[in-house]
């Protein structure tokens, strides 16, 4: 008998024409490797450059950045403000990408920028702001006075943009106090500065030219832009900073001669300079378009001045010869450069590298590029057949040319990798005719720049900054500045943060907060909510997607009440308005504005009768005088503040009732949200129809089933783990069903575990990531933490979710072990868990310690086992609940058992950066399985490796790695054999009790996991069949031994399966349906599994670090996919936030390790991305049914359906999925185009 695959299938059927591909990308694995390796020496050098530990600093201040160790000619050994700003500004990116040990490095440097601020020097002083245009000091912060070129105006802007993304970093962390006490007075002066003097000229960047030039106006239109955004973030404001950028935009628009950007617009030189390609990068904001006016790095603008510079330099270097017009050249600063005769710079060079990369990320961003007669010419010059026009994603020509721009771009790299030392060292300038080493030797800002432009070639964005929206010029410009304020901002000590000690305390205090409570009567359909937006950080700054989420616990047809609680700095003056959502559809309310003025400080607070609101005493600090890290709640406590004075910290119950009424739908539309006008009318919010909400009913305790659920921690299916689970086996799986294609929706633990116990997708429990806050929360205004117990509480689940429900339903629940990440000894109060009977939670930062855990039972304060194996301090405390359950004859129970093994080992105690470390097994069991090795499958550490994003460039593993993997391996084996015993022990209770027979015993576990396959050290977050697939085992009532079900089922499935177990209806939110179980069963058959990810993909063991990135946290691990198992075809499709797509035809390929979507007919994969398009922002019952989503008339219920040449122009003219940006959890903006979106005469 033949058979063929589904894309053979494809083509015999003739359901096709032949479609041409384009060609995938040629990897650059040498260049991939050399740059992985260059970007960890860069930053090595990078802190051997930094005072007072670095080795090539030596002599100079704690924090000062000297800018070579160069001595003479040239002596660098001093420091810019400019390129210490530059270079700590790569500092700060890759610290918030999880380099933890720049932290204290980063402090060192503020306060060393603080302290020289206020030195005298020949520009002058702080009183009147000149002396902050002084660039050059010596090592120990004194002023150089020798001859130079004086002022030097972008060092301000640049040093408080680097600040301000710290800001963001410690707001986002709660450290309020640190980012207004400490770093905003140093920006502010940079910011006061800026204001003052943009419109007067100085010297640039090369400290050569004197006059207005590109980079400096720039960078200062940035830092104004940015300062005023993040100056409202804190409670505070830069009238200035609004008044002078758009006439600092104005003027730029000057530079742009009509064919390339001129660097000057004083200088008597060509004007073709590489100041202007680090002016673009540095605008470059990843959430703009391709704006011309901010000249980003993909505007016609941009591109067509990247294109004449590099033409400038082609023939002006011997080591440019015999390049082709269509490769990269060696640049340096410009061509009448006479500095050391003119040569080569590494940063200029790597410039141009950097802006194509950059452009590369908007062009995915957005899905097209727009080809205009400016931009032409640079086009045409890597594909001659370059024509104007917009080109979609979804065309040919579009990868065609991002192909070409990307080769291009890998050019200029492989330049810097030609010229750089054997030992990786990168000095200022190579020489022309050969391309040896000249000028300062070990550059910083060379060094700075190869890291930054790798990461853009990682697709790794900076922060976005400014407005959302292209800002408008003015039409005319004026000379006009602002007189700016300026006071002296020491910091003598920085209050400890995320484990790093303080060398001195220092007093600090903390603004007070007030707990507001917004309260509305609002009716609403299932799947809205309400929200508040507002002009402060608080509310979102305007933006939908950060606004204060309500809450609808207390919801009745009779009382509709939506609330939500805010914590607001006292004496705070704010505009917002109501919002109601629905996917990805906002509707604000009509009408003005409306105002809430905070108080100042006092007991209580009562506006008119109508808002109440009570005042939280300041925030309690540490008893020696550092600052505190705000909690989420601030418990009575005696508490010494900067006054030294003492006083009870009170709590109060602080509400503002704001009494509304609600209205019909024809109130509320969009208004013009950003007039802050107080509006006194009551809200109007949307009146509609309630869908109501599934009612649990309650049948007679006596006929009802008991339920064990034993949910391990990162336990496999493919590898094997249940066959050496001999328990398990015979007694759970050989007892009942083996389905045996399970998936789970998430392969992270506490999104699938979220996603399990409330039935929806992670994007519709908005539940992301494992901790929060993800990211930079306050960076951006539309980023909320993303992950963890905080999240799942913040999201409304605690009081609507699986417990809670069974109680409803006459259950007594009880829970032993694992519940959710950040579930920890500061947030299980924070509330308490709601929903169980008995509950005894293993805690953060103890949960992964095998020998060092912390439990937490019920309302009772975390008790340590320090000494003792947690499974079994696990089982223990199971059986203690199961004899609690038993007891109990009226009523039926539900036990969860939730053991952390096969989970990696992580000690509470370990540094910064240590990658999580094999499980430990009980000494009982270490000697078992001392031959097992991993399954030596296809797709384990195979020699030609496929892949997407960075899974593509890990390295092959050596037998170090591979006789390790295999000990972790056994270690995750050896593991598991305590949960084994423990079952059997919770077997054997049951059947003494006689409850065995009446008992659905489940066993699964929240992900699975793989080691080595791909490449990849252990680990999870891949959409690979080892993280996706994991084992689900039931035996119960009526369920008969040794059955197998190869039906699709899935994570989401498990509520609606206990459900129908139970005789409940099934609720509306649900996005599951029930598994086959119950005889009758309503379970609706599917083919499809949807599986996503955001954020970092965390790799575990001793040789995580020998990732591309070498560190065990990979970023951009971003994807939507969906597994397709029908009776023809076996399929999995994915698209990723790079704008990688997999294609895998597992009926021929089981392993993966052919990704076909490039060689795949188009047509074909126009069905599966339409149905990934449904299935990505699905919810309710189209996450079962997408096919009657995009074909309502039910013709289509399957992809075989799907095939029929009839919709081949219907699929083909659906929106492609693709993201807008890479982000670390779901934010519907860049989540690209969504179903919901799509015109009714194109779904129909």
């Amino acid at each position: 008998m033949i058979t063929f695959s589904i894309v053979s299938q494809f083509f015999i059927l003739g359901m096709l024409t032949f479609w041409v591909t384009h060609e995938p990308r040629t990897k650059h694995s040498e260049l991939d490797s050399w740059l992985s390796s260059e970007a960890n020496i860069s930053r090595a050098a990078i802190l051997n450059l930094i005072g007072d530990d670095g080795k090539w600093a030596e002599g100079a201040t704690a924090g000062v950045l000297i800018a070579s160790p160069s001595r003479s000619n040239p002596d660098y050994f001093f420091t810019w403000t400019r390129d210490s700003s530059l270079v700590v500004r790569t500092l700060v990116e890759m610290f918030r990408e999880g380099d933890s040990d720049l932290l204290p490095i980063i402090q060192a440097w503020i306060s060393s920028q603080a302290r020289v601020q206020i030195v005298e020097n020949p520009s002058g002083g702080l009183d009147d702001g000149q002396g902050l245009g002084k660039a050059k000091f010596a090592v120990d912060e004194t002023p150089f006075s020798g001859s130079w070129g004086r002022p030097q105006r972008d060092g301000p802007a640049l040093r408080a943009t680097t600040m301000i993304e710290l800001g963001w970093w410690l707001l986002s962390q709660g450290y309020h106090q640190v980012a207004t006490g400490l770093v905003w007075p140093v920006i502010r002066n940079d910011l006061s500065y800026v204001a003052q003097y943009w419109n007067q000229p100085g010297f640039d960047l090369w400290e050569e030219l004197y006059g207005r030039s590109f980079f400096t106006l720039s960078v200062s239109y940035r830092a104004l832009v940015e300062g005023s955004v993040f100056s409202r973030s804190i409670g505070f404001s830069c009238p200035e900073c609004v008044s002078q950028a758009p006439q600092i935009l104005c003027l730029l628009q000057s530079f742009w001669t009509g064919r390339f950007i001129r660097s000057n617009l004083d200088g008597g030189r060509s004007g073709k300079d590489s100041s202007t390609l680090l002016g673009v990068n540095y605008a470059f904001n990843p959430r703009a378009g391709c704006d011309d006016a901010t000249f980003q790095p993909c505007s016609a603008r941009a591109l067509a001045s990247h294109h004449k510079l590099m033409d400038t330099f082609r023939d002006l270097y011997d080591i440019n010869a015999d390049r082709s017009q269509d490769q990269a050249v060696a640049i340096g600063r410009y061509p009448e450069d006479q500095y050391y005769g003119g040569n080569p710079w590494f940063l200029c060079t790597l410039a141009a590298a950097e802006q194509l990369y950059s452009a590369i990320y908007q062009w995915n961003r957005l899905g097209s590029i727009t080809i205009t007669q400016v931009s032409l010419p640079f086009f045409q010059n890597l594909h001659p057949s370059a024509a104007p026009g917009t080109y979609s994603s979804s065309t040919e020509i579009y990868y065609q040319l991002v192909d070409a721009v990307r080769t291009y771009a890998d050019g200029f790299m492989r330049i810097v990798k030609t010229y750089a030392s054997h030992n990786g060292s990168l000095s200022e300038q190579f020489s022309r005719r050969d391309g040896s080493h000249m000028s300062a030797y070990d550059l910083a800002w060379s060094y700075s720049s190869l890291i930054t432009a790798n990461r853009r070639r990682n697709a790794i964005s900076p922060s976005p900054w400014g407005e959302p929206g292209t800002p408008s010029v003015p039409p005319t410009c004026s000379a006009t500045s602002v007189q700016g304020t300026y006071s002296a901002a020491t910091i003598s000590a920085w209050p400890p943060m995320n484990g790093f000690p303080i060398a001195t305390p220092m007093p600090c205090e903390i603004p007070p907060l007030i707990s507001v409570t917004f309260e509305v009567t609002a009716s609403t359909v299932w799947g809205e909510g309400i929200r508040a937006v507002g002009s402060i950080l608080d509310l979102g700054s305007w933006d939908p997607a950060k606004g204060v989420v309500f809450h609808a616990d207390r919801y009745t047809s009779s009382q509709p009440i939506w609330y939500a609680t805010v914590r607001l700095p006292a004496g705070q003056s704010f505009v917002y308005k109501y919002i109601r959502t629905r996917g990805g559809e906002v509707v604000w309310e009509e009408g003005l504005n409306r105002q809430l003025d905070t108080p100042a400080v006092s007991p209580t607070w009562r506006d008119e009768g109508k808002a109440v609101s009570s005042v939280l005493g300041p925030l309690p600090v540490l008893t020696d005088n550092s600052c505190l890290k705000t909690p989420s709640r601030i418990p009575n406590a005696a508490a010494q503040v900067s006054n030294n004075t003492m006083f009870q910290t009170q709590e109060y119950e602080s509400r503002t009732h704001l009494a509304d009424r609600a209205i019909g739908p024809n109130e509320l539309r969009t208004a013009d949200h950003q007039a802050p006008v107080k509006d006194s009318d009551v809200l109007r919010v949307c009146l509609v129809a309630l869908a109501g909400l599934s009612a649990l009913s309650e049948a007679s305790p006596k006929s009802r089933p008991n339920f064990l659920f034993v949910f391990t921690d990162d336990q496999d299916l493919t590898m094997n783990s249940v066959e050496y689970m001999p328990h398990v086996s015979n007694r759970i799986r050989d007892q009942g069903i083996d389905f045996t294609n399970h998936f789970v929706t998430t392969a992270l633990c506490c999104p699938s575990r979220v996603s399990l116990w409330t039935g929806r997708q992670a994007h519709n429990t908005n539940v992301t990531d494992v901790s929060p806050p993800y990211g930079s929360a306050f960076q951006d205004p539309k980023l909320t933490v993303a992950g963890g117990y905080p999240k799942f509480i913040s999201q409304g689940f605690n009081e609507d979710w699986f417990p809670v429900w069974l109680q409803n339903a006459g259950y007594n629940t009880y829970y032993v072990g694992k519940l959710f990440n950040a579930h920890s000894v500061q947030t299980y109060n924070n509330p308490f868990v709601k929903g169980f009977n008995g509950s005894d939670f293993l805690l953060d930062p103890f949960t992964y310690s095998y020998w060092k855990s912390s439990y937490q039972r019920n309302h009772d304060p975390p008790k340590s086992y320090a000494g003792r194996y947690t499974t079994d301090v696990t089982e223990e405390k199971a059986l203690g609940f199961l004899d609690d359950a038993l007891e109990d004859e009226k009523r039926p129970w539900f036990l969860t058992v939730a053991p952390i093994a096969p989970h990696f080992e992580q000690d509470p105690n370990r540094t910064a950066g240590t990658p999580p470390q094999a499980p430990i097994p009980a000494p009982r069991h270490a000697h078992l399985f001392a031959d097992t090795r991993v399954p030596r499958t296809p797709s384990f550490n195979p020699l030609n490796q496929t892949g997407p994003s960075w899974i593509k460039d890990l390295e092959h593993q050596n037998q170090s790695v591979v006789d390790y993997e295999d000990f972790f391996y056994r270690q995750r084996l050896r593991a598991l054999q305590g949960v084994d015993e423990m079952v059997d022990n919770l077997l054997n209770r049951l059947e003494r009790s006689g409850q065995l027979n009446n008992t659905y015993v489940i066993y699964s576990s929240d992900n699975g996991f793989h080691i080595g396959q791909h490449r990849l050290p252990p680990g999870k977050s891949t959409s690979y069949e080892e993280d996706i697939r994991v084992p689900f085992l039931v035996r119960g009532p009526g369920i008969k031994p040794g059955q197998t079900d190869s039906q699709v089922t899935t994570h989401i499935d498990f509520a609606p399966t206990i459900f129908e177990l139970l005789g409940l209806p099934l609720r509306n939110d649900f996005d599951g349906t029930p598994m086959r179980i119950a005889k009758d069963s309503a379970a609706v058959a599917h083919e499809h599994v949807t599986v996503e990810y955001w954020g970092a993909a965390v790799l575990e063991g001793q040789y995580a670090n020998l990732s591309p990135e070498g560190t065990y946290r990979m970023p951009n691990n971003t994807y939507k996919s969906v597994r397709i198992v029908g009776e023809k075809y076996n399929l999995f499709y994915a698209v990723w936030c790079t704008g990688d797509h997999e294609l895998y035809d597992l009926n021929a390929d089981p392993h993966q390790i052919h990704n076909v979507y490039r060689t795949t007919p188009q047509a074909f994969k126009n069905r599966l991305d339409a149905l990934l398009l449904v299935l990505k922002s699905c919810a309710g019952s189209t996450c079962i049914k997408p096919w009657a989503e995009l074909h309502p008339d039910g013709s289509v219920q399957s992809l075989v359906g799907a095939l029929d040449p009839q919709y081949d122009e219907f699929y083909a003219g659906l929106p492609r999925v693709a993201y807008s940006v890479c982000e670390d959890g779901y934010l519907i903006a860049a989540e690209g185009p969504q179903w919901s979106g799509v015109r009714l005469e194109e779904k129909l």
